[in-house]
């Protein structure tokens, strides 16, 4: 696919586009390292990188003014026929406000939420601790086993049902609590 006598003139070799110093003629190509080939890729790496960075910190404009007055603004120079004025803006730098919370705030946040759970924790500790306590108090062997039986004669009358009547639940309630359950 090169000329009609069979060369290749006038067809761009990508590889001399790319890497000139890596071809040395037509098919020949000079080998390269692992430790070459990554001193270049980390070097492609760091020119992007500053291509990048400084792409961001400022932005050339140029204002365009045409013959009957109109103003537009482009990132390309004016046509020749316009009137060209070159603008450049900066970013402002950027302020704390600007960018949300600090570390430091966050970081307050995240010791706040602790302590809040650290304090419900204990809210909820108490609160099984003073319920086992009552119901400690309130072990009655006696009644837990009256409230036991009448349950399950309750479950030999109506197997199906038991569980509907309201005596039912209340001697259910009772056996939990008298029973230390």
């Amino acid at each position: 696919m090169g000329c009609a006598d069979g060369t290749n003139r006038g067809k761009l070799n990508t590889a001399v586009a790319l890497e000139p110093d890596l071809v040395l003629g037509i098919g020949q190509k000079k080998s390269m390292s692992l430790s070459d080939m990554a001193k270049r890729a980390r070097l492609w790496v760091c020119g992007l990188a500053c291509a990048l960075a400084s792409a961001g910190a400022h932005t050339q404009v140029f204002k365009c003014t045409d013959d009957s007055g109109n103003v537009s603004f482009t990132d390309r120079p004016c046509v020749s026929s316009q009137k060209s004025e070159e603008m450049e803006i900066r970013a402002a730098p950027a302020q704390p406000s600007a960018l949300g919370k600090t570390a430091a705030e966050y970081e307050s946040e995240r010791q706040q939420k602790r302590a809040k759970r650290e304090e419900l924790d204990q809210r909820v500790a108490n609160a099984e601790a003073e319920v086992r306590k009552i119901k400690s108090d309130n072990v009655d062997a006696e009644k837990c086993s009256s409230a036991r039986r009448k349950m399950a004669a309750m479950k030999r009358r109506d197997p199906i049902t038991y569980n509907l009547d309201v005596s039912y639940f209340e001697f259910q309630q009772a056996a939990e609590l008298y029973c230390g359950n």
